[in-house]
């Protein structure tokens, strides 16, 4: 499943450091990579002589920040000096001068560079409707959207938490309509104001299709036996025109052998097969993503004993999904330039 990008959250200082000349902003939280960084930026409402802005870190280090003038509508911007992944406390100062005359506030803040959240997931249950998340921030709240493979709307629901703790689980359950689900888009939402995605594609179509037949040990395509691949890609074209504009879907082919022969070499017979069947596809003008992989005798339809000739277990899988399909434990699938 996929993890999408994680957004950004500002923190403003109200009117408590605004003097009538000027007009303070902090961005005192950010996530780390993101393009912005803890940041005090001042705007100047009125002509001043110049700004001055003192910081005291928690450790005792000071920083001095000054302006010369500035005019009606400009602004000054002053880094926070923190260090990624660590919070630091700061107590401020602020001085503008106007036509000789100075004004001053204090101001207090905490700044961090946040570490982004890692947001997984367990115990998906289409058919309740369920299923548990876990942040490695606190969580106070999360999103959740459901989406059919025709593009409707099936199911909505926001549900909050009371500062859920680090890799606390966050069980999430909604009604929803009938429908098949494509899409489940969450949003996990921690104190600081930041919240972190993740798209959940929990949907797959097995095209069916007639078996093509290979020689002993051999991976190459027959002529003869084309027309049973051309008839798989019509079925695998309908349904891309048809999803294909709700999803970046994928088509997914699995190779099988039976068990006459050796597993290893059974496994690499195997991925050259789903190889040629790939490129048969490609060659036809499929301009999906296709990926491949080979099983050898790992999952057979029919259990024989070994060194069965068995046609049923010479055969190949074809998936049309957005996300890699579980076929038989874990899979290292090989992308079709």
């Amino acid at each position: 499943m996929r993890a999408v990008v994680t957004m950004l959250a500002v923190l403003s200082l109200p009117a408590l450091a605004r003097a009538e000349a000027v007009d303070f902003n902090l961005v005192g939280k950010v996530l780390a990579g993101s393009r912005d960084k803890p940041v005090i930026t001042i705007s100047a409402n009125e002509q001043t002589d110049g700004v001055e802005v003192v910081l005291t870190r928690d450790d005792g280090k000071v920083f001095k920040h000054k302006t010369g003038p500035l005019r009606p509508g400009a602004t000054k911007s002053f880094p926070i000096p923190v260090t990624p992944g660590q919070e630091r406390r700061f107590k401020g100062s602020m001085k503008v001068t106007v036509d000789g005359q100075a004004q001053s506030a204090n101001f207090e803040f905490a700044s961090e560079v946040v570490t982004p959240a890692t947001i997984t997931y367990d115990q998906v249950d289409l058919a309740a409707h369920t299923l548990v998340l876990k942040s490695t921030r606190e969580t106070t709240k999360v999103e959740l959207e459901v989406t059919s493979d025709e593009g409707q709307t099936l199911g909505q629901t926001e549900v909050t938490f009371d500062d859920a703790a680090a890799g606390a689980p966050l069980p999430v359950s909604w009604n929803q309509a009938d429908g098949t689900v494509l899409k489940i888009a969450i949003k996990v939402h921690d104190p600081d104001g930041f919240y972190y995605g993740l798209e959940l594609y929990p949907w797959r179509i097995d095209i069916p299709h007639e078996e093509v037949n290979f020689a002993t040990n051999s991976f190459a395509l027959d002529k003869s036996e084309e027309p049973k691949l051309d008839s798989s890609f019509e079925q695998i074209s309908d349904a891309v025109a048809r999803y294909g504009r709700w999803a970046e879907i994928k088509l997914y082919i699995a190779g099988h052998t039976d068990t006459v022969g050796d597993p290893r070499s059974n496994r690499t017979l195997s991925i050259k097969r789903a190889r040629s069947i790939s490129q048969h596809f490609r060659k036809k003008g499929l301009r999906v993503p296709i990926f491949y992989e080979g099983f050898g005798e790992e999952a057979l339809k029919v259990a024989t004993p070994d060194e069965t000739d068995e046609s049923r277990n010479r055969r190949a899988d074809y998936v049309i999904a957005v996300e890699p399909p579980s076929i038989h434990g874990s899979a290292s699938w090989k992308r079709l330039p």
